[in-house]
């Protein structure tokens, strides 16, 4: 089962879902820049780095940082290996060409 614990930041917000606009669900070059999210913008304001900021947030609300980061990778990780045989025959059909 793959569950997913990733975290966005794109430039649209995700509710109310609506398939035909991309931005909601797509991070693009304009993402929402982690200093423009207010519950991160103090960190910043201190100088820290969008991961550190990120991870003094999850520890401020509670959240074990070290396990987040954990269930983080093994989503990606899952998510790759759930559509490997996918990967493969796209690349596959490019290396025929």
């Amino acid at each position: 089962m793959l569950i997913l614990h990733l975290c966005r930041f794109c430039s649209e917000d995700y509710h109310p879902f609506d398939a035909k606009q991309v931005d909601k669900y797509v991070v693009r070059d304009d993402f929402t820049k982690y200093w423009e999210i207010p519950s991160l913008k103090k960190y910043s304001d201190l100088g820290y780095t969008g991961k550190e900021a990120f991870r003094q947030h999850l520890k401020s609300v509670g959240i074990n940082v070290d396990k987040i980061y954990s269930d983080m990778e093994d989503t990606i990780r899952q998510a790759y290996l759930l559509f490997l045989d996918k990967f493969q025959k796209k690349m596959e059909k490019y290396n025929n060409e």
